[in-house]
């Protein structure tokens, strides 16, 4: 049973100025970083319930920022996002968790940035 956790949410800035939405919830001494807050909604509450979880819209998408014509967007930039956003939440170590298109992101990311991640599910 899900109980009221810790929660804060926000914008985080990207590289290219383009603002990222973000959701932060629960504690615990593991943090998972689930892209897509718009399509997760509450279901992430019962994993705050263990651990850190931290949600967030990639650029374009749920409560970011839209994209214009002048936006830079591909998977680059996702993983840069991504490294953003563990940054400027001081995130140390993450697990992350990614399907289809985000499944794709999170392999790539965790390729880049190995000494950030501790584990990733990947369903694609």
């Amino acid at each position: 049973m899900s109980i009221a956790l810790p929660t804060s949410e926000g914008y985080v800035p990207s590289a290219t100025g383009v603002r990222l939405y973000y959701r932060r919830l629960g504690r615990g001494p593991k943090t998972v970083v689930i892209p897509a807050a718009a399509w997760w909604g509450s279901q992430a509450d019962t994993l705050a319930d263990e651990m850190e979880v931290v949600l967030y819209d990639p650029r374009g998408r749920g409560r970011s920022e839209p994209v214009t014509e002048n936006t830079p967007v591909g998977i680059d930039h996702a993983v840069a996002d991504l490294e953003v956003v563990r940054r400027h939440l001081g995130l140390e170590r993450i697990s992350l968790i990614g399907w289809s298109y985000l499944g794709a992101l999170v392999v790539l990311y965790a390729a880049a940035h190995p000494e950030a991640v501790d584990r990733i599910a990947n369903e694609d």
